[in-house]
């Protein structure tokens, strides 16, 4: 039962994460609601455990945002897993639809 109670928790802190990362970076994120959630999967699970947020991309354990992630947003409008985006123009907020909908469900 606290395994219940604590994932709600631990999804509203990664979702808060990565707007702070969007928005202190001038970047979006990703409109793709099936890539918003396997990532937020993916950080999730490794922050219930403790772990480093690494980026779902690298399989060397880097920290997310990978050090390419900032050249690959201008040069491509993503970075390489797709979760951060270059910025929508006339987006104030730096966050996206599906990214602001998922945080109404958990009740941020």
């Amino acid at each position: 039962m606290e395994n219940d109670i604590e994932v709600p928790s631990v999804e509203f802190r990664v979702h808060g994460w990565i707007g702070d990362v969007a928005h202190s970076r001038g970047w979006g994120i990703t409109r793709d609601q099936k890539t918003l959630d396997r990532i937020v999967k993916w950080f999730t699970g490794l922050a219930r455990h403790g772990l480093i947020v690494t980026c779902p991309c690298a399989t060397d354990g880097r920290r997310c945002p990978c050090e390419g992630a900032e050249t690959s947003i201008e040069k491509h409008g993503a970075c390489k897993c797709g979760l951060f985006v270059k910025k929508p123009e006339g987006d104030d907020n730096g966050e996206s639809q599906g990214f602001d909908k998922e945080r109404e469900r958990l009740g941020e």
